[in-house]
């Protein structure tokens, strides 16, 4: 695996939510949830209008080596630690 690079402030807004409702649920969001940008109905993201937006920040996230996806499962994410 390649090293990790620095992120950018929307990349780290969505690392953050991802760990915050993994945590609360103990499973992690689908892209859906993700765009909705809430935890237990409290707005933790700015939401995001289109799941390209979600699609884009989560593939930057992989490139980065901040988290890994599994192919065609809603919540195929996961941190990598």
């Amino acid at each position: 695996m390649e090293p990790k690079i620095g992120l950018t402030p929307r990349q780290a807004e969505v690392l953050h939510y991802i760990k915050i409702f993994f945590n609360e649920y103990g499973y992690y969001p689908t892209v859906r949830e993700i765009c909705g940008g809430k935890v237990a109905g409290e707005k933790i993201i700015k939401p995001m209008s289109a799941h390209t937006n979600a699609h884009r920040l989560l593939n930057c996230l992989h490139n980065k080596g901040y988290i890994i996806k599994a192919v065609a499962s809603p919540r195929g994410i996961a941190i990598v630690k």
